[in-house]
């Protein structure tokens, strides 16, 4: 199973991360402005993971620098 920590504020058009990313159901990226259901967003990224071979965001994170 892939760790869901943080996946429905860390943006999946952008790759980057921000608490104010996501209010209730609603997901708007402060840093390009990508919009939509933060679940929706939060099941792309859990996607990204899977196909990244990654636990979660952090391994995935370390694993691009």
């Amino acid at each position: 199973m892939k760790d869901p920590f943080k996946t429905s504020q860390f943006c999946s058009s952008c790759n980057r991360w921000d608490r104010r990313n996501r209010k209730g159901d609603r997901f708007r990226c402060v840093h390009c402005g990508y919009l939509a259901h933060a679940d929706h967003n939060a099941a792309h990224n859990l996607e990204l993971l899977g196909v990244a071979g990654v636990y979660g965001l952090r391994s995935y994170l370390s694993s691009k620098s």
